[in-house]
């Protein structure tokens, strides 16, 4: 593979999980520091490991991947937890499972899935940014449509 290819897949890997983690402080920048969820950091880190993931399969096979995922979704979990004991109330998942689909989608980009990785990205980065307009849309519908 060539230096450029690799710099590429590390390119768009890097901007998913920018894209995400800027969604994702962007919302939470009122909060103060140690009470925010998961950020622009975290994100940009989870998009890397996935890359990692992606540019090592072939090394080192799929059981890499596998225990690379079970640890990604393991932090995920405790850091979803450990949150949930804070909250009142109802609390969604929707961070964290953007959390683990910016892991998948690193690692698409790192085996070379630009287009889909960049693509879904995108579209992830949409959802998490249009919530409002979705939730009032599902609230705005009625029971026969």
């Amino acid at each position: 593979m060539a230096e450029t290819e690799i710099y590429l897949r590390l390119g768009v890997a890097l901007a998913i999980g920018l894209g995400v983690g800027l969604e994702r402080g962007w919302r939470q920048r009122s909060e103060p520091s140690g009470k925010r969820e998961t950020g622009i950091r975290s994100f940009a880190i989870l998009a890397l490991i996935g890359f990692a993931v992606g540019i090592g399969l072939d090394r080192f096979g799929p059981l890499f991947a596998g225990a690379a995922a079970l640890g990604v979704i393991a932090i995920i979990a405790i850091g979803y937890a450990t949150q949930s004991v804070d909250v009142r109330g109802d609390r969604g998942a929707t961070t964290e499972v953007a959390a683990f689909l910016t892991f998948i989608l690193g690692a698409l980009a790192g085996v070379g899935e630009l287009l889909a990785a960049g693509l879904t990205g995108a579209i992830l980065v949409g959802l998490l940014d249009y919530k409002e307009e979705l939730h009032g849309l599902l609230a705005r519908m009625q029971h026969f449509e």
